[in-house]
């Protein structure tokens, strides 16, 4: 049994935990749900910085299909949401590629760690007066918000792809958009800060921000009706749910990552999938 004083130091120090890690972990998620995160961009025109360098594999197949079908490189990039679910600042590496002959541009997303190892590649029209289209794989989705078209296919093989979005640019067309015929990079970064959509995002943080909270608020004070509120044991309940909702998080993050790698490997002819 420890004595008063050590039990009152250990609680506060658990206490101290608890609440500087709730912070640190609910508020960029309230802020998120708030603002939709702050976005930036940016990258240059240098494609020798995007050609493969041997130790990738992964991205070396990738970059090889773009060229396949008649994208060149255009140079490296970065996109970054501050105040993304609950980091502070999520930065994604982006290498793009354009067809001139297309008339479109292809990026590759790299993400880091829980979903490093995976590269997502979109394709992307620009159109005149701000219109953007952007497709990409591992799942079926389809809208509209403003100037910006989302479409998706559960397929991850890029010809496929990129098939998909020529069908979705000539529907574009038929409704009067009028591809924008500047390919530069600048172009596509632009498009992208002007029409992000973050509706869907908020709505995704705030539900999980109620559902955490609410959990943990409610198991602090279920323990705390019969322990007290200044009692180690409520302290370590509220850490462990934060313990809890980050490790499960980025547990499926990362078996997401391994999944869409499996299923891109597979969509590779003569790739192994492991």
């Amino acid at each position: 049994m420890l004595d008063p004083e050590t039990q009152w130091y250990l609680t506060a120090a658990l206490w101290t935990v608890a609440v500087g890690w709730s912070l640190w972990t609910w508020l960029p998620l309230a802020l998120a749900a708030l603002t939709g995160g702050v976005y930036e961009n940016g990258g240059e025109e240098n494609p020798a910085a995007v050609e493969p360098d041997g130790t990738d594999p992964d991205y070396t197949a990738v970059f090889d299909e773009l060229r396949d079908l008649g994208y060149e490189p255009i140079g490296p990039g970065f996109m970054r949401v501050r105040f993304h679910d609950w980091f502070w600042a999520y930065r994604t590496r982006v290498e793009a590629f354009r067809s001139r002959a297309a008339g479109r541009f292809a990026f590759v997303q790299q993400h880091p760690f829980p979903l490093a190892g995976y590269h997502e590649v979109f394709f992307a029209t620009c159109f005149k007066d701000g219109g953007l289209l952007i497709t990409g794989g591992g799942s079926k989705v389809s809208n509209q918000t403003g100037n910006l078209v989302i479409r998706s296919w559960p397929t991850l093989d890029l010809y496929e792809l990129e098939d998909g979005h020529q069908d979705a640019v000539e529907e574009l067309i038929e409704r009067g958009w009028q591809p924008d015929p500047d390919l530069s990079l600048e172009t596509l970064l632009w498009a992208t800060r002007e029409n992000r959509h973050t509706r869907d995002a908020q709505i995704g943080c705030f539900i999980l921000l109620g559902m955490v909270v609410v959990f943990q608020a409610g198991l602090v004070t279920l323990i705390s009706v019969e322990t007290g509120l200044w009692h180690w044991l409520p302290a370590l309940a509220a850490i462990g749910v934060v313990a809890f909702v980050r490790t499960g998080g980025y547990m499926l993050q990362h078996n997401r990552a391994q999944e869409l790698i499996r299923r891109a490997r597979e969509a590779r002819k003569g790739e192994p999938s492991d």
